[in-house]
């Protein structure tokens, strides 16, 4: 489960992040900005995502990732 979950984030990310991509492209006409802008806006993506998998991790959905108490 876990693997399907991390495989469909990962293709949800390219297409999201080359649909970002074409649009700023279509407004700014400096590459290099659009390259920068779509990485900044990656990495906020990124780390929200880390964000929701933590608060899931805490909410044992991905199942016990502690050791049994003693």
């Amino acid at each position: 489960m876990g693997v399907v979950v991390f495989i469909s984030i990962l293709v949800l990310a390219l297409f999201l992040m080359r649909w970002i991509m074409n649009l700023l492209a279509q407004k700014i006409h400096y590459p290099w900005l659009v390259v920068l802008l779509t990485l900044i806006i990656g990495g906020i993506i990124l780390i929200l995502v880390g964000f929701i998998a933590f608060a899931f991790g805490l909410a044992g959905y991905f199942g016990n990732a502690l050791p049994p108490a003693q």
